[in-house]
């Protein structure tokens, strides 16, 4: 009874908003960033070489990075810990802090999945069990850092997002109550 509930939660289509508005800023963010990367090795002679590397990492930074970072955001702001307009402001920072520590948590589920993956897909190469498993150590740390690095460069646009959520929310009325599992 419970998990058909937490299932019918109100709320879905608040958090499906601003973890999209959010995902389209840090993917426009991204793609900016490439092009200045682009942009630093231009002027230098084979420089086209650069920008396939430069949009494979841009698209694996995407794919492993913040597209899970927003999914982790989107499930905590439905689910966990909505963003109510009766909350205050310090509430509020809260709460995006828990859904950033949720998308954070959702990188490293998907980078546990992917370094799992590809180093399954090592195992018939040639090469020591040890400098696989020193591989699958270096690839799992590499998880963590990506997380790391996500959670802060996407932090202050996400502040901003559920920041902006909130207003947004102030200026309407509901006829129901918003609560999460942190409201129970």
């Amino acid at each position: 009874m419970m998990q058909h509930m937490v299932l019918r939660r109100r709320g879905v289509l608040v958090a499906l908003v601003t973890a999209t508005a959010f995902l389209l800023a840090a993917l426009v963010q991204r793609a900016l960033l490439s092009g200045l990367s682009l942009l630093g090795i231009a002027p230098f002679p084979g420089a086209g070489d650069y920008l396939p590397i430069v949009l494979a990492d841009a698209w694996n930074t995407s794919l492993t990075g913040v597209i899970p970072f927003a999914a982790g955001v989107f499930l905590s702001l439905w689910q966990i810990a909505p963003i109510a307009a009766e909350l205050r402001l310090a509430h509020v920072v809260t709460r995006v802090l828990l859904a950033a520590a949720a998308g954070a948590l959702a990188v490293i589920a998907v980078g546990v999945v992917v370094v799992l993956v590809a180093a399954a897909l090592r195992l018939g190469q040639d090469g020591s069990a040890a400098a696989q498993f020193a591989e699958l150590g270096r690839d799992g740390l590499g998880v963590l850092l990506r997380s790391a690095t996500t959670f802060v460069g996407v932090l202050p646009t996400l502040v901003l997002a559920g920041v902006l959520q909130w207003m947004w929310l102030m200026s309407r009325e509901r006829s129901f109550p918003v609560e999460g599992m942190l409201d129970l």
